[in-house]
C-alpha cells in the first residue's frame, strides 16, 4: 500500500502549493459576503480591495466543496500511515530477531524432549513414571501455592510490626496519661474535700448572719417602733425574705400600714449596715411618701432618733415636708437645703 499512499498524499500537498485545495470553506458563505459588501464573520463592511481577495478565493476554489472536504480529511490518516510505513523496517527486524529466538528455543526443547524419550526409554515402569510425574506436577501447585502465601504473611508480618510499633507509643502514652490521671484523680478529691468544707463553712456563716440579722432587725424594729406591744418576732428564710409576727404568732407583714413596713425596712437596712461592718451613712428620698398622716410625725421622731448616731440625708417634696415634720426635723438637722426646678430640665440648690 506504501506506493499508493505516497501517490495520493504527493497529490495532497501539490493541491495545496498551487492553492488548487482551500481551506475548509464553503463558497456560498463567500458570495453571501459580496453580496452584502461585509465580513459576515466579524461584520464590518468591507472595501473593494477586501471584495477583490475573497473573488480571487472563490475562484481558486477548483475543487468542489465535497472533494475538498474530504481530501483534507484523508490527509491526517494518510500522513499517519505514512509515519508508520517508516516504522516498517524496524518492526520488521524485531519480528524477524524474535522469529531467531523461537526458532532457537523450540529447537532446544525438541532436543531436550529427544533426551529424556531416549532416557525414559530405559525404564518399563510407566506407570511409576506416570505417578511420579503426578506427584511433580501436584508439588510444584502446592510450592505456588506456598509461596503466594508466604508472601501474604510476609506482609502480614511487616503491617502487624507497624501495628505493634504504635501500639507500643499509645501504651507509652496510656501509661503516662494513668500517673497523670492518678495526680488529677488527687487534685479532684482534695477539690471535692475543700469545697465540702467551704460549703460548710459557708453554710454555717450564712446561718450565723441570718441569725444576726434576724436578731438586730427585731432589736432595732422595737427600739424604734412605737408600738411596743404589737410584735413579738422576726422570721428570715434562705433568701432573705422577711416576716413580721405579732403576738399571738400571725405573719404581719401583709397587714402592716405603709409607716411600719418603711419602719421595718429601715430596721433591716441597719441591721444588714451593722452585721456586715460598712456602717455607711444613709440616704432617704421621699421618706415618708408612703406614710398616712397619722404616723408620719412618729416616723419623723424615728429618724430624729437614727440621726443621733448615724448620718442621714432625707429629700422631701414640698407636699411632704409638712409643719409637723418641721416641727420634728428642723430642731436636729445640721443643713437644710431647697431644691429648685428649671424647665424640668436643671435643678438648683439654694
Amino acid at each position: 500500500m506504501y506506493p499508493k499512499l505516497k501517490k495520493t498524499l504527493d497529490l495532497i500537498n501539490e493541491k495545496e502549493e498551487k492553492g488548487q485545495l482551500p481551506a475548509n470553506i464553503d463558497p456560498q458563505f463567500l458570495k453571501r459576503m459580496l453580496e452584502y459588501h461585509k465580513c459576515l464573520i466579524c461584520d464590518r463592511p468591507m472595501d473593494e480591495e477586501e471584495e477583490a481577495v475573497v473573488r480571487d478565493l472563490l475562484k481558486k476554489l477548483e475543487l468542489s466543496s465535497t472533494v475538498s472536504h474530504l481530501l483534507v480529511k484523508i490527509k491526517g490518516s494518510l500522513e499517519d500511515a505514512m509515519q508508520r510505513c517508516k516504522e516498517y523496517p524496524k518492526e520488521r527486524a524485531e519480528h524477524i530477531e524474535r522469529e531467531k529466538n523461537i526458532t532457537y528455543e523450540l529447537k532446544q526443547l525438541r532436543d531436550r524432549f529427544d533426551k529424556l524419550d531416549a532416557f525414559l526409554k530405559n525404564y518399563s515402569d510407566k506407570d511409576k513414571i506416570r505417578e511420579m510425574h503426578e506427584k511433580r506436577s501436584k508439588y510444584q501447585d502446592l510450592k505456588k501455592k506456598n509461596t503466594e502465601d508466604r508472601i501474604k504473611l510476609e506482609v502480614q508480618l511487616e503491617n502487624a510490626q507497624k501495628d505493634l510499633e504504635l501500639t507500643k507509643g499509645e501504651l507509652e502514652k496510656a501509661i503516662q496519661n494513668q500517673a497523670d490521671l492518678v495526680i488529677l484523680q488527687r487534685k479532684i478529691s482534695f477539690a471535692q474535700k475543700s469545697l465540702s468544707i467551704i460549703t460548710d463553712i459557708e453554710d454555717e456563716m450564712m446561718t450565723e448572719v441570718k441569725d444576726k440579722m434576724t436578731v438586730e432587725t427585731m432589736e432595732i424594729f422595737e427600739k424604734l417602733d412605737w408600738k411596743t406591744e404589737t410584735f413579738s418576732h422576726i422570721e428570715l428564710d434562705d433568701s432573705y425574705n422577711l416576716e413580721l409576727f405579732d403576738k399571738y404568732g400571725y405573719p404581719m407583714v401583709g397587714g402592716c400600714s405603709a409607716a411600719e413596713r418603711a419602719l421595718l425596712a429601715l430596721s433591716f437596712t441597719l441591721a444588714l449596715q451593722k452585721v456586715s461592718g460598712y456602717d455607711s451613712m444613709l440616704f432617704i428620698d421621699t421618706p415618708v411618701g408612703r406614710v398616712d398622716l397619722d404616723n408620719r410625725a412618729n416616723f419623723a421622731d424615728v429618724l430624729n432618733q437614727l440621726s443621733e448616731n448615724k448620718q442621714v440625708i432625707m429629700t422631701f417634696t414640698p407636699s411632704e415636708y409638712s409643719q409637723e415634720i418641721r416641727n420634728v426635723l428642723e430642731p436636729c438637722s445640721s443643713t437644710f437645703k431647697e431644691l429648685t426646678t428649671v424647665d424640668e430640665r436643671e435643678t438648683y440648690i439654694k
